[in-house]
């Protein structure tokens, strides 16, 4: 089984993923940093204006959300991803989906839609904290709630997110979806 998770930032993807991947006993990991280092860090070292500012792809995950004077950090992972697929954009897609079963994390919808074409991922999964957690901008999400095909809603506290995705994780375990 290959799963696909998708929402803004902060809205609980990673928890459901890592969640899954025990319950479902399916490999799997952030998107972000699996792309940290096979493609964002080395982006980011190849751009003068910020070479050097990061200590590793490691150091480069856990400051991804930051917005300074050199721009939108989250913009920048976006367009470097992107640029990673330019004719074809599910690569990325594919080269994780080689060595896990759950995507978490996919923003671009071309890549998305691509991926979904070549028949790589049997579920789409969005997870949504609307209303608890801002939206995140076109600039680095494209992926909508509309692309998935089954939304977890995430706008209370985890105590209530756990047993949604637990009877999830039941049917899909039960082959009932």
């Amino acid at each position: 089984m290959k799963i696909m998770i998708m929402g803004y930032g902060r809205h609980g993807k990673d928890t459901v993923s890592d969640y899954m991947g025990a319950e479902l006993g399916l490999r799997n990991i952030s998107s972000s940093l699996y792309a940290a280092e096979h493609i964002v860090y080395p982006a980011f070292e190849a751009d003068c204006r910020f070479r050097g500012m990061y200590n590793g792809p490691a150091d480069c995950y856990e400051k991804r959300h930051v917005v300074d004077d050199k721009g939108d950090r989250r913009a920048f992972w976006y367009e470097a991803i992107k640029e990673y697929g330019r004719g074809d954009p599910a690569r990325f897609s594919r080269k994780l989906f080689r060595e896990y079963d759950i995507y978490c994390g996919i923003r671009n919808v071309e890549e998305f839609r691509a991926a979904r074409e070549e028949g790589m991922f049997d579920l789409a999964i969005w997870v949504d904290a609307s209303g608890r957690i801002p939206m995140e901008s076109t600039a680095s999400c494209t992926v909508t709630m509309e692309d998935a095909d089954i939304i977890i809603d995430n706008k209370l506290r985890l105590s209530n997110l756990y047993p949604k995705v637990n009877r999830l994780c039941k049917m899909l375990g039960q082959g009932r979806l």
